[in-house]
């Protein structure tokens, strides 16, 4: 179907252009889990996804990943977080 497939196509596009690029800074003991720095400095914490059972890329890897609205329980507020991290392909 053409239409499904252009509404798939604009969507791979609208989300890579939201994508932010960065490295790895650090992975929590569960593997699943942990920090990355954008380019910018900024500082974000992710989740892979658990379902999947995916594991985080290996602390120092470049990626990108997207921004989402989450909460930082140790203080108690609203916050960005990661999500969608994935490695960045050699070009």
């Amino acid at each position: 179907d053409r239409a499904l497939d252009a509404l798939r196509r604009w969507w791979r596009e609208a989300e890579q252009s939201q994508r932010i690029e960065g490295r790895v800074k650090k992975v929590l003991p569960s593997g699943a889990d942990g920090f990355v720095i954008a380019d910018d400095g900024q500082e974000y914490y992710f989740a892979m996804p658990r379902k999947t059972g995916e594991r985080a890329p290996a602390e120092g890897t470049r990626g990108s990943f997207v921004l989402a609205d989450g909460f930082d329980k140790k203080r108690n507020q609203a916050t960005k977080q990661a999500t969608k991290v994935q490695p960045l392909r050699p070009r």
